[in-house]
């Protein structure tokens, strides 16, 4: 437990216990990120978070379970705040309870998962009808990747995409193959975004014309953030462009 985790625990944890919502946001938030942790085993935390039990060394499988144990203590937060109405809590339930579902042997049926999959949906519900952009693109994600109802995840996409949330708009750019969202996302830094704009521009899809110096320029822009498959498009199409040749050039 570092000190700075003690300091905002302590800090927050008076008036969270006197019913303060925000109080009670911050403590969950304390939790669900790991400040909990020591920063030499963060990554693992994220890891963790990402992937369950199953991205977990052995050295560190005892501490999952601590880990854990953090993730209990941040919903019990969130719900005293949630249950007042804090928007961001009822978000941020959604989001635990996500990963809780996705813990375990995904090839054996667990009760516990159910549960969890069907409080996310709830929450990420609640949260999204009052218009919180996060929540509405969670759900957005939930319709189509879940439930398989494109056109509900492009219900709740578009919300969240016209409130300038950028993975959304980048989903609902890809969804409905419609450069016009795809470039608001790239132009927000979204990777897969720069990446797929670029794609569009090459075969002159999604309302853009074809245009390989564009197709180029976001192509880069995405190589530039590390975005490995936008440096094989550029290869393949964009010989010349490829840092490799640049490099011997």
């Amino acid at each position: 437990m570092n000190d700075q985790f003690k300091h905002y625990y302590k800090r927050y944890l008076k008036c969270a216990e006197h019913g303060d919502a925000e109080a009670q946001y911050r403590l969950g938030e304390l939790f669900y990120n790991g400040e909990n942790i020591s920063n030499i085993k963060k990554d693992v935390w994220i890891q963790y978070k990402m992937f369950g039990h199953g991205a977990i060394s052995p050295t560190y499988f005892k501490e999952a379970v601590e880990w854990e144990k953090g993730f209990h203590e941040a919903v019990k937060w969130y719900k005293k705040a949630a249950d007042q109405g804090h928007v961001g809590s009822q978000y941020r339930l959604g989001c635990v309870y996500n990963i809780l579902s996705g813990l375990g042997d995904p090839y054996v049926y667990d009760e516990s998962r159910e549960r969890y999959k069907e409080a996310a949906e709830e929450w990420y519900q609640e949260a999204a009808d009052r218009g919180y952009a996060d929540a509405q693109h969670a759900l957005g994600v939930l319709y189509e990747f879940t439930h398989k109802s494109e056109s509900e995840a492009t219900t709740w996409y578009r919300q969240a995409a016209e409130q300038g949330h950028a993975m959304a708009q980048y989903c609902l750019g890809r969804i409905n193959g419609d450069a016009y969202w795809v470039q608001k996302a790239a132009e927000q830094g979204i990777n897969e975004a720069q990446c797929l704009l670029g794609i569009m521009y090459h075969f002159g899809e999604g309302g853009v014309p074809k245009d390989s110096q564009a197709a180029v320029k976001w192509l880069e822009f995405a190589v530039r953030n590390r975005y490995a498959e936008a440096q094989r498009y550029l290869d393949q199409w964009y010989p010349k462009k490829s840092w490799l040749n640049k490099l011997f050039s």
